[in-house]
């Protein structure tokens, strides 16, 4: 799971380029699924403290 301040944006960019279908989606959650066999991804707004994600290699924000 990932933390981000921009979930939809996380949402249109892999809905966009690798056909993702959103299986649970509450605005601030969202759980994809890439293909019938493929990986899920979940992404989330930070509650609290939470640190967010900063990019491959960068650690949290």
């Amino acid at each position: 799971m990932f933390c981000t301040n921009d979930v939809a944006a996380c949402r249109e960019f892999y809905s966009q380029y690798f056909s993702a279908k959103a299986i649970f989606d509450c605005g601030w959650y969202v759980n994809l699924k890439i293909g019938q066999n493929g990986p899920s991804l979940q992404f989330m707004q930070p509650q609290e403290n939470m640190p967010t994600f900063g990019g491959a290699g960068t650690g949290p924000e």
